[in-house]
């Protein structure tokens, strides 16, 4: 499954792809933008296992249910905003 989306961190919301495989999942962070394609990097620490997700809760971000927020077993979490469709 693959769709746009922004990571969201305390200092900034960063556009991308958000990609899910059977045994990770990605977030390419887009580098340029176009009006037919986007061109995506793929940074090293934009990527995680998928059996080192502990728990995945729907949140709110901007007063929207449209985020996803992924806790992980070494304690740290990936915060997603998606289209509202999208997340579901």
């Amino acid at each position: 499954y693959s769709t746009r989306c922004d990571l969201i961190t305390p200092m900034k919301a960063t556009a991308g792809r958000f990609e899910i495989t059977t045994t990770h999942i990605y977030f390419w962070e887009i580098m340029e933008l176009r009006s037919s394609e986007d061109i995506y990097r793929a940074p090293k620490d934009r990527k995680w296992k998928l059996d080192q997700i502990r728990e995945i809760h729907t949140r709110r971000y901007l007063l929207k249910p449209s985020a996803l927020e992924f806790f992980l077993t070494n304690q740290t979490t990936a915060f997603f905003n998606f289209h509202t469709k999208e997340r579901s």
